[in-house]
């Protein structure tokens, strides 16, 4: 790949991540509120298998440093 289309990939990729996040809003809010002043030290994330915790604490990972 040339230095040009790289970075239309990343732009794409990026595009794409915000596209297919949708939902988990309630699960989300509380990551959130770890992040607030006087916020819970630990958030425990569980459910099954193939459920999106991973998705779910990556976007809130992206969310966090933005």
């Amino acid at each position: 790949m040339t230095a040009s289309v790289q970075p239309q990939l990343g732009a794409l990729a990026e595009a794409r991540r915000h596209q297919s996040f949708v939902g988990r809003d309630a699960e989300m809010a509380a990551l959130e509120r770890a992040l607030d002043e006087g916020g819970p030290l630990v958030s425990f994330v569980h459910g099954l298998a193939g459920m999106g915790k991973s998705t779910l604490l990556t976007e809130f990972a992206i969310r966090a440093r933005e």
